[in-house]
């Protein structure tokens, strides 16, 4: 009984091309979310607005939650 894995096999050339394109797009969601989900709140601190916290610039591991209200 040959019961190894199956190989790998490449997808059709223009499969593959659209899943770059598309891989591409994601990258580039994920480039621009991160620029809009952070902010400047002071000289010492900013704004995670997708993790919802606080933190210092200085020390990025002080943290604390924030919510809107």
């Amino acid at each position: 009984n040959d019961s190894k894995p199956e190989a790998w096999t490449d997808y059709p050339a223009a499969d593959s091309q659209k899943i770059e394109g598309y891989f591409a797009e994601f990258e580039a969601a994920k480039k621009k979310l991160k620029k809009v989900s952070e902010r400047v709140l002071s000289a010492e601190y900013m704004v995670s607005f997708k993790d919802l916290i606080q933190y210092q610039k200085k020390d990025v591991d002080r943290q604390r939650p924030i919510r809107r209200v």
